[in-house]
């Protein structure tokens, strides 16, 4: 019998092992982390979850602007945290922190698109092409020459990318330096959109934001200008607005957090002084007219005392058009967009209601009563278990009634009528008294036709005034005691 010899398979199978051990760690071990560490060589920042606490910006002129983080000592300011950041010079002022922290993404992400090596070569060589490239040592200490350059210190220390003369093919020659060291044997390509950081003026880096309490913080606010004169407050989850003859309207909700929210977040366009009453300012505002005032008071929450409203004033000069602005609380008279006066510029009846039901009584709707010279007897509905019965037992369409009532809750009012304009009709319409689980008569709405369009009364007011509805909810209303009723079952066939 031959004996089988073992040693040469096992010899073979050893070292297949050992080469595929060596091909998987060379291919998912090594290659990652030569591939990363190639990819960290062309990064002109190291600032990967590095706190920054400070940013320069050398662009020549009036483009030097410094920026401190003012959340260094929490350890933020690192890439994409939502961090604070304040402009310490040419002035301090709070800065943009949108802005800054844009800027600071853009300079972790930032890569160099190709080196060239210096090593090699003479001092005279090197200094020679550094000249060519616009970085030798000359041009770098120029405090306000053509080499424009961005400091960052971090916690890791300090980084300086220099950008010197543009490369033939779409990208900018630049060199670095760390801990105060200019690396000569090293010359980057910065791609060309980089340098459009430097051609950023004050307004882009300084905060722009007018107001800093928010919408949610108003308790009330009064509006004036050629157009109304209104006052606002919260009242039990609602706006009550009081115009200048002191009678009062529910306000919509909608359109005045909208009203709200375009104040609030009101950025400046450019700051024409940062004093407005200083020469400058005055005569900016020379040829101005006031055209609308905003004072907005903050809720004093649990504060002792009820803190001074926050006024905005709004000029508007022509030939050309300028609306500028000043802030009760700022010192600077800001220039905005011309499109903000009609933003803020609102009447009465933009800010009213122009829901037939609110959406508290839409929901705690219970019960119905529905009259009018098509109805004789009175139509009562009532709501049990999310099912609604006519006179309490007979079933009526349930479906009919919750779209009714959703129809009757949206923006239905198109217009406001007063006296003359209210056209004739009434005594032939329907009457819709809305009320809930206490009170059987909440809300009181009537309905009439004329013609193509639809107009309503609110019984519950006082006023003198009526309204056009939109006619898209004409259909969705009874006209009739059968509007309501269920459809006769259909016969069945006898075999």
């Amino acid at each position: 019998m031959t004996q089988v010899d073992w040693k040469r398979p096992l010899a073979l199978a050893v070292a297949l092992f050992v080469l595929g051990t060596f091909a998987y760690w060379l291919e998912y071990k090594q290659k990652p982390k030569k591939e990363a560490a190639e990819e960290q060589a062309k990064k002109l920042f190291n600032l990967k979850e590095t706190p920054v606490e400070s940013i320069t910006i050398v662009g020549g002129g009036n483009r030097n602007f410094e920026l401190k983080c003012s959340d260094f000592a929490a350890k933020l300011c690192k890439p994409g945290d939502n961090s604070k950041w304040e402009l310490v010079a040419p002035l301090k002022v709070k800065a943009d922190d949108s802005n800054v922290n844009s800027f600071l993404s853009t300079l972790t992400n930032i890569n160099s698109a190709d080196t060239i090596d210096l090593k090699e070569e003479t001092p005279e060589s090197r200094l020679a092409l550094l000249k060519d490239y616009g970085l030798d040592p000359q041009a770098l200490n120029a405090a306000n020459g053509p080499v424009k350059r961005v400091l960052v210190k971090a916690a890791n220390g300090e980084t300086v990318l220099y950008l010197g003369a543009a490369h033939p093919v779409d990208n900018f020659f630049g060199l670095r330096a760390t801990g105060g060291k200019v690396d000569e044997d090293q010359v980057y390509l910065v791609p060309t959109y980089f340098k459009s950081n430097f051609e950023k003026n004050l307004t882009y880096w300084r905060d722009k934001k007018l107001l800093t309490i928010g919408g949610h913080e108003v308790q009330s606010f009064q509006l004036k200008s050629a157009k109304a004169n209104l006052k606002l407050e919260r009242r039990n989850g609602e706006w009550i607005i009081r115009d200048r003859n002191g009678e009062e309207f529910t306000g919509d909700l909608e359109n005045i957090d909208s009203l709200l929210s375009s104040a609030t977040f009101l950025n400046a366009k450019e700051f024409v002084s940062d004093s407005r009453t200083d020469k400058k300012a005055k005569a900016a505002l020379r040829q101005a007219k006031q055209v609308l005032t905003l004072a907005l008071q903050k809720d004093k929450g649990a504060a002792k005392d009820v803190p001074p409203p926050v006024t905005l004033t709004l000029y508007k000069k022509s030939k050309p058009d300028r609306l500028y602005a000043t802030v009760s609380t700022l010192d600077p008279l800001f220039e905005l967009e011309t499109a903000v006066q009609g933003r803020l510029e609102k009447e009465l009846k933009d800010l009213r209601l122009v829901k037939l039901l609110t959406s508290m009584d839409r929901f705690n709707a219970k019960r119905l009563e529905i009259s009018g010279k098509p109805f004789g007897q009175p139509l009562v509905l009532t709501n049990a278990d999310s099912k609604w019965t006519a006179g309490g037992k007979t079933p009526v369409e349930t479906e009919k009634v919750q779209q009714m009532l959703d129809k009757l809750s949206g923006n239905r009012i198109k217009e406001f009528l007063q006296r003359s304009a209210i056209p004739k009709g009434e005594q032939d319409g329907v009457r819709i008294a809305i009320g809930d689980e206490k009170t059987n008569t909440k809300r009181q709405l009537l309905f009439w036709k004329k013609g193509d369009k639809l107009y309503a009364r609110d019984l519950n007011s006082s006023r003198k005034e009526a309204f056009l509805v939109d006619s898209a909810i004409r259909d969705g209303l009874p006209w009739d005691r059968s509007f309501f009723q269920k459809p006769e079952p259909a016969p069945s066939s006898t075999p």
